[in-house]
């Protein structure tokens, strides 16, 4: 499912800083991600709610699904915001071994955003029955943060295991705008 691209990136993650960083590093961004799915689940379902919504329209476009899927962006980008305010509270929470995933927690907060705008676009690809371009996209954009993440550690630690995972975001994001580009000029 592409709705686990975040969750398969996380996990893939977690060796490669637990290798190149620490452990505990990897317990901390997966302890982290945890928090961040708090926010994902309820909107990956608004989503797979709006999906058929989206299948009904006759010329599916990025403008048309934008607009159904703005529930979603608030619900992320609110929920990011709430997140982020709240992160300070984890060592409180959940003790003070998780005083470090505070700031993890804070730049994982915007994540769930770039997440809804790829599976909006997911949503987009599939009404358009370009459904095939999903492993030209994912497969690369994958590998993109993979990479990245694997650089970003050397240099940034945990925190570059964060960064690499916006890249991958933002690598399936371009790969879907330009699978949709080609397309819209054919109809």
């Amino acid at each position: 499912r592409k709705q686990d691209v975040t969750r398969i990136q996380a996990d893939a993650n977690k060796p490669i800083l637990a290798r190149l960083e620490s452990p505990s590093g990897a317990g901390l961004l997966g302890a982290a991600h945890r928090i961040t799915d708090i926010i994902l689940l309820p909107v990956q379902a608004m989503i797979v709610v709006l999906a058929p919504r989206i299948f009904r329209v006759a010329t599916p476009n990025a403008k048309g699904i934008f607009t159904l899927g703005l529930p979603s962006l608030a619900v992320a980008l609110g929920s990011s915001v709430l997140v982020f305010m709240c992160a300070p509270w984890l060592p409180t929470i959940l003790g003070n071994s998780y005083a470090r995933a505070v700031e993890l927690v804070q730049l994982l907060a915007l994540l769930p955003c770039a997440v809804v705008v790829r599976l909006l676009l997911n949503t987009l690809l599939a009404a358009q029955n370009q459904q095939q371009a999903f492993y030209r996209i994912y497969a690369p954009g994958v590998t993109v943060g993979l990479l990245a993440t694997a650089s970003l550690i050397v240099t940034f630690g945990v925190t570059g295991a964060v960064i690499g995972a916006y890249v991958s975001e933002f690598a399936i994001v371009a790969f879907q705008a330009a699978a949709l580009i080609p397309h819209k000029r054919h109809q």
